[in-house]
């Protein structure tokens, strides 16, 4: 049988329409909702570090940026240079210690610094015996070897550090001393060299953790004095004072003091709480919510008072003892919140997010699909969004002890997730295995720019300014291999310009591409190139048709030279005819 005319008719068609797909500007590609901010975790916290966008450092004021983002990768980070060496790190301000996976780390999925190749003079490890090894911090069983001083140690010749976190993960090794410059800010800090990570320590296109809290968070076991804490300690900064701007793609970070043009408001100010030994940054709350204009109780009655929590770190999996320090969860509920920038959403008690879920599911029925029976409020569900359920849903504020409250409308605590197809929204809160405090998360932080005013034992919040000071997120980068290894942005072989992945991201790599599917070195001959995909196939497939007709017609001929006349009388063809037709 031959090709006829219609067939070839039909599969220049099928050429037409797959390259117009792939090239011209009026078609959208085929596209996949990516949520990697909402995976659960198996402790019931969703991951209380780390999600990534730019941002921004300022010293006396430094200012850098920061990149990730609340619905791309999930975290926060910046790109520091330690031993003269660019590593990216997440801003934590819930931990206080900065771990970096070393080259020699074997299970990483990427380690940016090496010790070796540090141009600080003053680089080192830690020596088991060294005095910066901490003396009577041996446990056994969590510590490989014993110094001669009872100190942890990785073995006989470095000193053995290990944190671990409630989504499981954690990371351990050997401590080491370099040079840290974050912006124009140099300093000789001591941090963790991982040499060992497991769970979902690192996050692709980050390499580790800068945390901003308190000192009691960064014995791990032994005591290490934080980074900012050293550029505090050596007058790096203008105060013991930073803030944070976050953004949906972008933010600042400013390191001694606050940028007024980043906020569009004037920024209110909560005390600290008066602890024995402050960790985190842990306010008071009024011990209830209010949801609609209408309070929401959460009182449990008792003396409302300040409680000392040590050095209670909020993700620690499993009680551990190094020497005197105690990593342990135990705080009441809804009296007190944690502001924690690595911390994605608001996480509440079980309890309390029941509580609310119930109050909104009996005082709002109008708001489509709230009260159904597979409703769509709850934690971290995402939704097709629907602009009558914005429009209805009510305000909810959280109220501090001193009478100022943050308010947050539908569109704040519905997060957006957009990409070229569908446009969703997704429950910016969750839930907590135990009842612990509130924590305020990039949730809160996306639209509160954040002051953690150390010297004056306050937190401020003032709402953030669109572009937080001028930062872009993803248009910062300028070039194909810059966008491609930001895990949060899309390369445009058209445009040449880097884009936020959420709302670019697609099948085929082709106007879009982002990570190991750019091919950036080939970027002028692309399109020619991806051209060749359809035709190859269509070719591959012609040729493959072409074969079975041929296949078939010899089996027919073949059957009637050794079959009898009569037997073809009636003949089924059937199995023939399922071969093509």
């Amino acid at each position: 049988m031959r090709f006829g005319f219609m067939f070839w008719i039909r599969w220049m068609c099928i050429w037409v329409w797959l390259w117009t797909a792939l090239f011209c500007e009026d078609v959208k590609c085929t596209q996949v909702v990516s949520l990697p901010l909402y995976q659960k975790q198996s402790e019931g916290t969703f991951t209380s570090r780390h999600q990534r966008v730019p941002f921004s450092v300022r010293v006396n004021n430094t200012q850098v940026p920061l990149f990730g983002g609340i619905t791309s990768v999930g975290e926060y980070y910046l790109t520091i240079t330690v031993g003269g060496q660019p590593v990216s790190v997440q801003v934590d301000t819930g931990s206080s210690t900065l771990v970096l996976p070393l080259h020699s780390c074997k299970s990483c999925l990427h380690t940016s610094y090496s010790l070796e190749k540090s141009t600080s003079t003053k680089a080192k490890e830690i020596g088991c015996a060294s005095n910066a090894c901490q003396a009577n911090t041996f446990v056994n069983g969590v510590c490989p070897h014993q110094g001669p001083d009872l100190q942890c140690c990785m073995e006989k010749s470095s000193c053995f550090f290990l944190v671990a976190y409630a989504d499981g993960s954690g990371a351990q090794g050997s401590l080491v001393e370099d040079e840290i410059q974050i912006g124009e800010i140099k300093t000789q800090a001591v941090f963790g060299g991982m040499l060992t990570d497991f769970g979902d320590f690192q996050r692709r296109g980050v390499d580790g953790i800068l945390g901003l809290a308190y000192p009691p968070l960064a014995c791990n076991p032994t005591c290490l004095k934080p980074v900012f804490d050293e550029m505090v300690g050596r007058k790096k900064v203008k105060e013991d004072m930073f803030s944070i701007c976050f953004a949906g793609a972008g933010g600042s970070l400013v390191l001694g003091g606050f940028d007024a043009k980043m906020a569009k408001s004037r920024p209110f100010y909560v005390p600290l709480l008066k602890e024995k030994e402050r960790s985190f940054y842990r306010v008071g709350l009024n011990e209830s919510l209010i949801v609609g204009g209408v309070e929401v109780g959460f009182r449990f009655g008792g003396e409302r008072k300040a409680r000392n929590y040590g050095s209670t770190d909020v993700r620690a999996i499993k009680p551990h003892v190094f020497g005197s320090v105690t990593i342990q969860v135990s705080m009441p509920e809804m009296k007190t919140a944690i502001v924690d920038s690595g911390t994605t959403l608001i996480m509440f008690s079980k309890n309390t997010f029941d509580k609310l879920a119930k109050h909104l599911k009996t005082a709002h029925c109008d708001v489509p699909d709230l009260c159904e029976r597979n409703s769509w409020f709850q934690e971290i569900q995402c939704f097709t969004e629907d602009e009558e359920i914005l429009d209805k849903m009510p305000t909810i504020e959280i109220p501090f002890s001193n009478g100022e409250k943050l308010e947050l409308e539908a569109r704040d605590y519905l997060i957006p997730i957009y990409n070229e197809l569908s446009k969703f929204r997704c429950v910016g809160m969750g839930t907590m295995g135990s009842d612990a405090d509130v924590i305020l998360g990039n949730t809160i932080n996306t639209k509160y720019l954040t002051i953690y005013d150390r010297q004056r034992e306050r937190m401020g919040f003032a709402v953030t300014e669109k572009n937080c000071g001028g930062a872009a997120g993803c248009s910062v980068l300028k070039t194909c291999a810059d966008c491609a290894a930001n895990f949060a942005c899309a390369y445009s072989y058209k445009t040449k310009l880097c884009l936020p992945r959420a709302e670019h991201d697609t099948l085929i790599p082709y106007p879009y591409c982002h990570g190991d599917f750019c091919y950036c070195s080939a970027e002028a001959y692309m399109p020619w190139r991806l051209g060749l995909v359809p035709l190859v196939v269509i070719t591959a497939f012609g040729l493959m048709i072409s074969v079975v007709r041929l296949f078939r017609r010899r089996r027919r001929r073949q059957a009637s030279y050794e079959r009898p006349v009569g037997d073809l009388e009636g003949a089924d063809d059937d199995e023939y005819d399922g071969l093509v037709d």
